[in-house]
């Protein structure tokens, strides 16, 4: 039980974890609630900031095959290696698309959330997670290499670490 509760949140880690993201995601969607003096901004940049990762999903299943087990699905994310790295959620160039689709609802509230909190979900992958290569968060670039993951990650995330020894939170 405690493997799965570091991968679950590793804090040893500098990647992004669901807790950062869960963490990042409220907060700016309390935040840009409070601005703009909407819940609907509030609630959609909160939940796309977390509903983005549901793409790891496909990932997990076109690399290992159809499987609901939650610890593998995690430790396939930490420390799994992959031929293919899609993450078809994943990409700068959906923002612009985004903006465009949501302004056909004419909400513009849950536009910018919705935008807002995709961006922001984007910018903390990039910067957190060192270990894929700098271009990676554009759909341009994977699709360039045919998203082989040998060519778009840098280095395997993490490492499993020996939890019979000290940990370096204890």
């Amino acid at each position: 039980m405690r493997r799965f509760q570091e991968v679950m949140h590793p804090a040893w880690a500098l990647e992004m974890a669901p807790s950062q993201h869960l963490t990042i995601s409220v907060g700016s969607g309390v935040i840009l609630g409070l601005l703009t003096r909407s819940w609907i901004a509030g609630v959609s940049c909160s939940l796309v900031g977390v509903l983005v990762d549901l793409d790891h999903f496909i990932d997990f299943w076109l690399n290992r095959g159809l499987s609901l087990d939650i610890q593998e699905f995690f430790e396939f994310n930490y420390y799994g290696n992959s031929r293919r790295f899609f993450d078809f959620l994943h990409g700068y160039e959906l923002i612009p698309l985004l903006w465009y689709l949501t302004s056909l609802a004419g909400w513009p509230n849950a536009r910018l959330g919705l935008t807002l909190g995709y961006a922001i979900h984007l910018l903390g992958d990039q910067f957190f997670n060192t270990h894929l290569n700098r271009w990676t968060y554009f759909l341009a670039y994977r699709l360039y290499h045919g998203f082989d993951a040998v060519r778009i990650v840098r280095r395997r995330p993490l490492t499993v670490p020996d939890l019979s020894k000290s940990h370096p939170d204890e």
